[in-house]
């Protein structure tokens, strides 16, 4: 009898985790976003990003996580925009008056290449933010 009793307990504890392991994997694949080329993908469908993510904003309101990290993203992707911005301008100037001012001509070039490469870890800085905040609005979609 207690064996029967044990093997029953047993069971019943079985197809309950199974039934609470089936219902969150369900709600993992409705609700959870996932990154696929300039789109993303929730509950099976694709929409689109929108310039530099920003059709993911809304998607962050589920989080409060993922709302401040969404807040970092927007000043490094500024940072970024801004510095990489300031660099190409300079860039192109100066190689527009280079036979005016060949001395001003370097200045510009030398600032804006230096501007552009200072701008590559703010760009990496910028994705790290993002999909930090993508992860942390998966996690908590599922608590």
């Amino acid at each position: 009898m207690k064996n029967a009793l044990l093997i029953c307990l047993f069971i019943s504890l079985f197809f309950s985790s199974s039934l609470f392991a089936q219902s969150i994997i369900e709600k993992y694949e409705k609700e959870t976003i996932y990154l696929s080329g300039n789109k993303y993908i929730k509950n099976g469908e694709k929409y689109p990003l929108g310039l530099l993510y920003g059709k993911l904003e809304k998607e962050m309101e589920v989080s409060p996580a993922a709302q401040l990290e969404w807040g970092k993203y927007k000043k490094s992707r500024n940072g970024f925009l801004a510095t990489y911005g300031v660099g190409a301008a300079a860039l192109v100037a100066g190689i527009l008056i280079h036979e005016e001012n060949e001395d001003v001509s370097n200045v510009l070039v030398g600032s804006g290449a230096a501007a552009v490469l200072v701008s590559l870890p703010l760009s990496l800085n910028m994705q790290k933010r993002a999909q930090k905040a993508i992860w942390l609005r998966n996690r908590d979609v599922l608590k």
